[in-house]
């Protein structure tokens, strides 16, 4: 959109903003925030970052991605690469795994609880 910019804006629970974080020309394509660890993570077209929740930027992996998502039981992260791969990093930003798929289309990502797959499985 004209005129928009590349910003992660923090903002307190009662709406305050904490902090406004530009990212000049890294395009923001998704954000996950791990309120267990105390982390948010954003995938940019120029690699993922992971921030503090008063947005200090703490790493910077370079792994372009489209999507990404946490797992909550180990604060994990999933990444739906632009580069045709699945990744998956610890909580430090490590890599541990990393999966092509199929084609180089974009892929988006969600983590489903177990509770929430077993009521599923109980409903049908």
């Amino acid at each position: 959109m004209e005129g928009s910019r590349n910003r992660v804006w923090v903002f307190e629970s009662g709406g305050k903003v904490r902090r406004k974080i530009d990212l000049k020309d890294r395009g923001v394509s998704s954000v996950a925030v791990d309120s267990q660890h105390g982390f948010a993570w954003v995938a940019t077209s120029q690699g993922v970052l992971k921030l503090a929740l008063d947005g200090e930027i703490k790493t910077d992996i370079p792994i372009q991605g489209f999507s990404l998502c946490i797992e909550p039981d180990t604060g994990y992260v999933l990444i739906s690469g632009r580069d045709g791969f699945l990744h998956r990093l610890d909580r430090n930003g490590d890599l541990v795994w990393s999966a092509k798929t199929p084609g180089y289309s974009q892929k988006w990502l969600c983590i489903i609880s177990r509770r929430a797959q077993s009521r599923r499985s109980t409903e049908y």
